[in-house]
This record gives structure tokens, C-alpha cells and sequence, in this order.
């Protein structure tokens, strides 16, 4: 016998017992068209499988190509932080993209993820599963998702890339927020995006750094200058280091004041030519009389093309 099947996934009794509700869509609708969502949910196996393998048929960039807002809803006011990073940061994920770009970007990493590779990280992985049962040990109990699944991919990464074993705690932090894209809350975005861009924040610089070290950039970065290894050491010293060297910046304009060659404070003619000087122009941002508002570069764009005509002119 079919029952009526709830379409909506993000009910308290189906957040509650999964198992069940999609047990129940297996057995009895394994491709079922969900009207709430707009969406199908495919639950067999044989199933999941012929679809991966038409890719003529089926698209993995979802972000990319729905133009449907995030379902459940959101907050209006995190709107545009969806549109303007979460759709972009998701949609610029490699598991978000179709071939041929996909083949091309999973290559790049295909190397550290062979089974060779894999059992070179077999110490790795069992410190890391150690470490978390250790955990749910102590605790007497364990949620699954959120104490095993989700940081267990993150602390053998952490290994990996080298992040100091004090950090591990804050990048798993970090990790459960990643998951609040994929929860029913109104005001999950903002969690979400917080998370996503203090990993990068932390992540960044770590990259910058293996990056420079490769053979590859060996001709090209003779050494770090700044910050230096005891910069890196703690916490505390990178922090002393960005007190020390981290300031704001500004768009430098007014520097190369235009007026008459009489004046001795002027740089340059009405044609942007520099006085005194044959041959030589200044086309940027100096020439302006004041400081813009806005951003520099569209007004900066249109004084080099005005100087560029004035030199076809010539």
C-alpha cells in the first residue's frame, strides 16, 4: 500500500528520523517528484548511478543554473549576502561544475587521492578517528553528523596541510558552520557565509606560504621576507605582526596637479603632458583635482582614453 508521502524535508519529524522517511521513499516512490520544492529525490542506488553517468542529461551546477532563490526560505535581509557570495562561492566549487571543466580541475587533485596516496594518510586518518571517539568517549554520547562525519574529514586535512594542533578546535568550528547552508533556519546564510569566509581568512596565508616553498616558484621567490617563521610561530605572534604592519590604504589622487607651466605647484598641461618634460604624459588617478567618492577605476579608464586621443590627434 502507498501512503501520502510529506514533501516537506525539513519537518521536525523527518529532521528527526531520516532513516525512516526516505527508507519509506526507497520502497515506495525511489523517484519521487517533490511538489514543495520543485525538485526530484532519486533513492535507489541503480538509480544514482545511471544518472551520474549521463551527463548530457543531468547538471551538477545547480547554483549556477536555478534561478530559484534557497529553499527552505531565507531572512529577506541575507538575501543579498546569498546573491552577491554564497551563490558565487558555491557555484565556483569544482563539484558544482560539468564537464569538461570538471575533468580538467578534478586532474588537478586526482594525484593525492589514488589508493596509494590514501594509505600513505592511513596513520593520519586513525590518530584523527582516534581522537574523536576518544571525544564521544568522555562525552557518553555522540552525535553522528556533527561529532564524527563532519570533522573527521577536516582534522585529517588539517594534518595534511600542517595546521598547528591548537588550531584543529577552531578550524572544526569553522566546519560546523559550513554546515548551515544545508539547514531549515531563516537565518542560516549568515552563519554560513561567516564560517566560509573566516576558513578562507585562515586558510589563505597558510596556502600562500606551502605555494611559495614549491619547486615550481623556486626561481621566482628567493625568500619570505615578511612575515618571517617567528611571525608564524603562535598566534600571538602573528598577531603582534599585523599590529605592527596592517594598516588601511587609499587610492592615491591629486598628486600631479594640472595648471599652467607658470604655476610651480602644477605637473601637467590640460593635455596631460608634463612640463618641462618632451614626450611624457601621466594618465591615472595623480591628475585628478580631488579625491573621488566612488572607486577610481572607471574614472581613471576614461582619462586614459581621453589622453589616448589626444595623442592620435598629434
Amino acid at each position: 500500500m502507498v501512503t501520502a508521502i510529506n514533501d516537506d524535508l525539513f519537518a521536525s519529524d523527518v529532521i528527526a528520523d531520516p532513516y525512516t522517511y526516505f527508507g519509506q521513499l526507497r520502497a515506495e516512490d525511489p523517484v519521487h517528484w517533490n511538489q514543495k520544492y520543485e525538485l526530484w529525490v532519486i533513492t535507489r542506488y541503480d538509480d544514482l548511478i545511471w544518472l551520474t553517468r549521463h551527463h548530457e542529461l543531468f547538471s551538477s551546477e545547480v547554483f549556477k543554473r536555478d534561478p530559484r532563490g534557497p529553499y527552505p526560505a531565507i531572512d529577506e535581509s541575507d538575501l543579498d549576502l546569498y546573491n552577491t557570495f554564497v551563490r558565487p562561492y558555491q557555484s565556483a566549487r569544482f563539484i558544482q561544475h560539468d564537464r569538461p571543466e570538471h575533468l580538467e580541475e578534478r586532474m588537478v587533485v586526482h594525484g593525492y587521492f589514488t589508493p596509494k596516496s590514501a594509505e600513505q594518510w592511513r596513520p593520519l586518518i586513525q590518530s584523527a578517528i582516534k581522537e574523536l571517539l576518544d571525544e564521544a568517549e568522555e562525552k557518553g554520547r555522540m552525535e553522528v553528523m556533527a561529532d564524527f562525519a563532519t570533522p573527521l574529514p577536516v582534522l585529517v586535512i588539517a594534518q595534511i596541510m600542517g595546521i598547528p594542533f591548537q588550531d584543529r578546535l577552531f578550524i572544526r568550528e569553522l566546519a560546523k558552520k559550513s554546515l548551515f547552508l544545508n539547514r531549515g533556519e531563516r537565518d542560516r546564510i549568515r552563519t554560513f557565509a561567516e564560517g566560509v569566509q573566516d576558513m578562507m581568512g585562515y586558510v589563505s596565508p597558510l596556502l600562500a606560504v606551502r605555494l611559495s616553498q614549491q619547486p615550481a616558484f623556486k626561481d621566482l621567490v628567493v625568500q619570505r621576507v615578511n612575515p618571517t617563521d617567528a611571525d608564524l610561530a603562535s598566534d600571538e605572534a602573528l598577531e603582534r605582526w599585523l599590529m605592527l604592519n596592517v594598516g588601511t590604504s587609499h587610492h592615491i589622487s591629486g598628486t600631479c596637479k594640472m595648471g599652467l607651466a607658470s604655476d610651480p605647484m602644477a605637473v601637467v598641461d590640460q593635455y596631460c603632458r608634463v612640463h618641462r618634460l618632451e614626450g611624457l604624459r601621466v594618465a591615472d588617478a595623480s591628475v585628478m583635482p580631488d579625491v573621488i567618492r566612488a572607486n577610481t577605476n572607471a574614472t581613471t579608464i576614461m582619462i586614459a582614453e581621453r589622453v589616448a586621443d589626444f595623442i592620435r590627434r598629434q
